[in-house]
């Protein structure tokens, strides 16, 4: 009776399992092919249109740079005389390399040139038209194809043929402006790399993206073209399926005429059953059926367990178990038991993978939010759901560089690059534990850290300690840039904004390498301008000790012998403004101003800081220095109130001694708060800070006499911790007391 049972329940389980397990296999390989060919599609179509639209912005940037470019004086009077080029070239050279400097794509090759006078001007220097050509891989025989050579007399901008461009690393386009003035034409090249032209990592590696000539439609008996039709989910963008099994996505280019952007990639494959591929199919097969076999034995057995437990009822009750193949016996409760270790290590090790994908998860979202990608309806629900609620209240964008330790490792390749990076990426998680911080790879030496507090100190701090750090151990330089703190998560993209600009400037002109503009590390002399350290210090406590006379007297100096008297370049001159610029940071911050909100109400003169002529400089510094003086400095003879008079007498006369504001408190018998508002409203004075003014300025005399010793010093001027008077010293003169005292 028992066989029998089992035979037939078998017999029934093994036709149930048959059945739906050939009926799984055909749906869920049929609903996967439909599922992935389905998405694949879209992520095919949703690659080129957002590459094309990119790509498009480029060109027509590129586009409006030529169109400005074309209408500079140089270039008018270039064009209506006829004598030799070489004259007007100089000109145009500065304007081309000034011009230059204001795009974002400093890689891109520029070229003008009337071609009647074979000679080509660019910011590589000047050419023949035939040098230029072989300079930039261009082909000569374009010098005779019609689209060149054509009078039309109409302005036309287009791309190089293939057939003409010899490097295939760079796209050429040819501005061709007809001049009916002059009755003249001006080409225009512009070379552009194509890693920075196109996109160098596809949808699908195996694909191909290019540019070429748009064609309306698949020509009636074409050898390629097997079918075409309209994308469901883009606007003027072709699907072809060709006849060698591939599918071909286009686009035309809204920017260059009869072009269009293609991207031709394998089509998704369902089955083919090669050789090859039918022995892996059997062989899943015969797996599968010894798998089924062996789960339909154990479950037939266990399906006669309940006969048996009443058998056994009737038959004198005794606990079921089981038997290992040494005769021991143990029961279902033990092996569950055994094998809870094993489940707790796979818990484990999922948690674990789990948390490495929320981490990619919450990077990917933070590039959409930096790069303004994502629809800020959607940004408060991902917050939730990346558990990151407390970026919400905004926080501090900060741009750490890898700057290469020596001359030698310039050069070393990318891949490189990479592995320096990701462990540079790892040190700063290891240090990284007080400010908890999101780290996005930018490029192979950027790397973007997102802090959600505002205390700029403390992020300054961190970055500071990262970058000893990462120097002792991997013996490489870090530079930073902190943007200003930002009060919601919406904000975050002009941060960014902000924190690359600073990351590129600080390259460019920048006199604090480390951290522009930052309002705790000195300024640095640079033999491009007249404008030192003492320069700086000298103006500031000109400022702090409302000098007014003596502040305007060093700011007109500093201003007229740079801009007026010494004939600065005009890179010397944007790094003297920018360096200038830090000085107006740094005095700002001292009386706890914001560099955002002064330039905001001041933004007449900031504008004009944008230009780069000498005369525009002088008078926005001279006026931006005048509005700081009127805010700042207050002389003691216009503070008309007696109790905040008597406090200043009191403040001179003791601030030799611990003088806290306690103790004027119990002298004037008025509230700590008080005092400092009557302070500040009176006479634009922070207590501690106007206190450790009158410390340090009594401490250099006696420092000048040479008499005294620093920690001598120190007590001398009110200070118990010699430690903190140097500190405070340093903070305030840019060097140790130590050092000053040997320049007297």
């Amino acid at each position: 009776m028992k066989k029998r049972i089992l035979r037939r329940t078998f017999y029934t389980f093994f036709s149930i399992i048959l059945l739906y397990t050939l009926m799984i296999i055909i749906t869920v390989t049929l609903f996967n092919f439909n599922y992935f060919s389905q998405q694949n599609d879209y992520k095919n179509q949703n690659f080129l249109n957002s590459f094309s639209h990119t790509i498009d912005a480029k060109i027509s940037n590129a586009f409006h740079y030529v169109s400005t470019i074309s209408k500079q004086a140089s270039i008018r009077e270039y064009i209506s005389n006829s004598n030799s080029s070489l004259l007007y070239f100089p000109t145009i050279y500065d304007d081309l390399v000034n011009s230059l400097y204001s795009t974002d794509n400093v890689d891109v090759n520029v070229g003008i040139t009337k071609v009647s006078d074979k000679y080509v001007v660019s910011q590589d220097g000047y050419f023949t038209l035939t040098d230029y050509f072989n300079h930039l891989g261009i082909s000569e025989d374009l010098m005779t194809s019609p689209q060149f050579i054509e009078q039309d007399k109409n302005n036309n901008f287009y791309v190089i043929d293939d057939k003409y461009q010899q490097n295939v690393k760079n796209t050429t386009f040819i501005s061709k402006n007809y001049n009916h003035q002059f009755d003249e034409y001006l080409y225009i090249f512009i070379s552009i790399p194509n890693e920075k032209l196109f996109p160098q990592e596809l949808e699908n590696m195996e694909g191909s993206f290019y540019l070429d000539k748009h064609v309306a439609g698949p020509t009636e008996g074409s050898p390629t073209i097997a079918g075409a039709k309209e994308s469901e989910n883009f606007e003027d963008l072709t699907i072809y399926h060709t006849k060698d099994n591939k599918i071909l996505y286009s686009i035309p280019s809204s920017v260059l005429k009869s072009m269009q952007y293609s991207y031709s990639v394998e089509e998704t494959k369902f089955l083919q059953f090669e050789p090859d591929f039918v022995s892996v199919l059997m062989l899943f097969g015969l797996c599968l059926f010894l798998l089924g076999g062996i789960i339909l034995y154990f479950a037939t057995i266990k399906s006669y367990n309940p006969i048996q437990d009443i058998l056994n009822t009737l038959n004198e009750y005794f606990p079921i178990s089981f038997k290992d193949n040494k005769g021991n016996k143990f029961s279902e409760l033990d092996y569950i038991i055994g094998n809870i270790d094993n489940i707790q290590h796979k818990n484990k090790e999922l948690e674990e993978r789990i948390n490495d994908s929320l981490s990619v998860l919450q990077a990917e979202f933070f590039s959409s939010v930096l790069f303004g990608t994502i629809n800020k309806e959607e940004i408060s629900h991902k917050l939730m759901e990346l558990n990151m609620e407390k970026f919400n209240g905004g926080g501090i964008i900060a741009i750490v560089s890898i700057e290469s330790p020596d001359s030698e490792r310039e050069d070393i390749p990318n891949t490189n690059l990479l592995v320096l990076r990701n462990k540079v990426i790892t040190l700063i998680n290891d240090v990284n534990n007080e400010l908890p911080s999101i780290q996005i790879a930018i490029d192979y030496k950027n790397i973007c850290i997102i802090f959600p507090y505002k205390e700029a100190d403390r992020v300054n701090d961190q970055l500071t300690e990262v970058t000893s750090y990462v120097d002792k151990k991997l013996s490489i330089k870090l530079t930073f840039s902190v943007s200003e703190p930002v009060e919601s998560i919406y904000n975050f993209n002009m941060a960014f904004i902000e924190a690359m600009e600073l990351t590129l400037k600080k390259y460019m002109y920048a006199a604090n390498p480390l951290n522009l503009f930052s309002s705790r590390e000195p300024l640095i002399n640079d033999d491009s301008y007249s404008y030192s350290l003492d320069d700086e210090r000298f103006l500031m406590n000109a400022i702090i000790d409302n000098d007014l006379e003596l502040a305007r007297k060093l700011v007109q100096d500093i201003l007229d012998e740079n801009l007026q008297c010494l004939y600065l370049s005009t890179i010397n001159t944007i790094k003297f403004k920018y360096v200038l610029l830090n000085t107006v940071k740094r005095l700002l911050n001292y009386y706890d101003r914001s560099i955002n909100e002064f330039s905001l109400q001041n933004k007449g003169l900031f504008d004009l800081l944008n230009s780069n002529d000498k005369d525009d400089i002088h008078f926005s510094f001279k006026e931006i220095f005048e509005v700081l003086f009127h805010n700042f400095i207050i002389s003691f003879k216009e503070i008309s109130d007696p109790t905040t008079l008597r406090i200043l007498d009191f403040i001179t006369d003791n601030f030799q001694q611990d003088l806290s504001l306690t103790d004027i408190s119990i002298k004037f018998g008025l509230t700590e708060g008080y005092i400092s508002r009557l302070l500040k409203k009176n006479a634009n004075i922070n207590f501690k800070k106007y206190l450790n003014n009158l410390k340090i300025n009594e401490a250099k005399e006696l420092l000048k006499n040479g008499n005294h010793k620093v920690n001598e010093v120190s007590t001398l001027v009110g200070y118990k911790n010699v430690n903190t008077f140097i500190r405070i010293f340093k903070q305030q003169e840019g060097i140790p007391p130590g050092e000053f005292s040997k320049l007297r």
